[in-house]
């Protein structure tokens, strides 16, 4: 039995919704084609598009991304939901959740229809919180589910993150200007906290020091619960460190949860069993887990995938540094040294500031930082914050 791999390569826009799809198995003679789709309702509906690739690494006829034509959702009653674009998601946030739909995507002249599926009914999600035994123990987030009436046993959770964090400097020092015996203008280093602090240039402290950040989780947690007769109580579905910067300030996470069938189900763990396990004689042949996507204009042609319809309920809690462990300053390596004589265009152009007194092998120096925070930079941060995607 030939083994297959389902591996997402990224290769366009974070923000893009249509993504090549990287398949390994044994080179196929000729392409095929795999679909990846999410019909949301209440949200945005999604597609992920591509061809397979073989264990040599080659692509069958040097395919690798198909020629994306068209994408829709289609309700049972024939409206169709179409993108603002190929590579744009389509807003289905007022479908009727009593109706059926499917997914049509047209690629390289293929013609993907997905099976009409009825959206089955979301879990209830309640008591969302954080516990942790202190330091050195990880942040737990936990959370009950109250199964629906379409629940056979299986959930999948998504979840979002938004919170701001800081390199955990203070800015202790500050400059004022001054004239030399010569009569020429000079900058003096002074203590943020001295008598002299009227004569500071910028009385504020990093008034943009924060930065904001956003982390959407990758793959779905599957959760199977058909051992559990009734409501799932405190299960814990993830975690972080106590240094995380999660724990900085104003840290917010959004639980999303929907209600997988069982063929679903048995399709994303097979795919998550081959990405842990390509070579087990165990796991299953993804190839051969029945999708819901045919090829409508050459039905001898093969095409993989799945697409889910699904209303998902949500939920969000909050932190805001109750748990945080602090590492103390960066390393020395963080810091910038400023020569005095070009100290008027690390502070006024490059919005530099002179932080604390340090010390190296040539002796006594001020380091500086960018009051933007550097990690702000280094880490995808951004001034505004972000939004949750629905």
């Amino acid at each position: 039995m030939k083994k297959y791999l389902y591996i997402i390569v990224l290769l366009l826009s974070a923000a893009s919704c249509v993504y090549p799809y990287d398949e390994v198995l044994e080179t196929p003679e000729e392409p095929v084609l795999v679909v990846d789709g999410k019909i949301v309702i209440g949200g945005y509906s999604m597609l992920k598009v591509g061809y397979m690739k073989g264990f040599d690494g080659k692509y069958p006829q040097g395919k690798i991304s198909p020629v994306l034509e068209a994408w829709w959702v289609e309700d049972e009653d024939g409206t169709k939901y179409t993108p603002p674009s190929l590579e744009q998601e389509v807003n289905t946030i007022a479908l009727n959740p009593e109706h059926r739909y499917r997914m049509v995507v047209k690629a390289d002249g293929i013609t993907c229809v997905s099976e009409f599926e009825k959206t089955p009914a979301p879990p209830s999600l309640s008591d969302l919180h954080f516990e942790c035994e202190g330091q050195k123990h990880p942040v737990k987030a936990i959370v009950s589910i109250k199964p629906s009436a379409d629940d056979i046993g299986y959930v999948a959770f998504e979840w979002e993150e938004i919170w701001e964090f800081h390199a955990q400097l203070e800015q202790m020092l500050e400059i004022y200007k001054t004239v030399n015996e010569d009569g020429e203008e000079v900058y003096v280093y002074i203590d943020r906290d001295s008598d002299l602090a009227d004569l500071l240039i910028d009385p504020a402290v990093w008034p943009n020091y924060w930065c904001w950040k956003k982390e959407v989780s990758e793959n779905p947690l599957l959760v199977d619960h058909t051992y559990i007769d009734g409501p799932v109580n405190n299960y814990h579905f993830y975690s972080f460190l106590t240094t995380d910067s999660r724990n900085h300030r104003n840290y917010t996470l959004k639980l999303r949860a929907r209600t997988l069938t069982e063929e679903e189900y048995r399709f994303l763990s097979s795919l998550k069993m081959e990405g842990e396990a390509l070579n087990s004689l165990l796991s299953p042949n993804p190839g051969e887990v029945p999708g819901n996507v045919y090829n409508d204009s050459d039905s001898s042609r093969k095409v993989l995938g799945y697409v889910s319809v699904y209303q998902p309920s949500s939920i969000t809690a909050s932190l805001h540094g109750e748990f945080l462990e602090p590492q103390g300053r960066p390393d020395d390596s963080f810091f910038t040294k400023v020569n005095d004589w070009n100290i008027p265009f690390f502070y006024y152009d490059q919005d530099f500031r002179p932080v604390l007194r340090l010390f190296d092998d040539a002796g006594p120096y001020v380091g500086w930082a960018s009051r933007r925070c550097v990690e702000c930079t280094l880490n995808n941060g951004t001034l505004e914050m972000p939004e949750f995607l629905y």
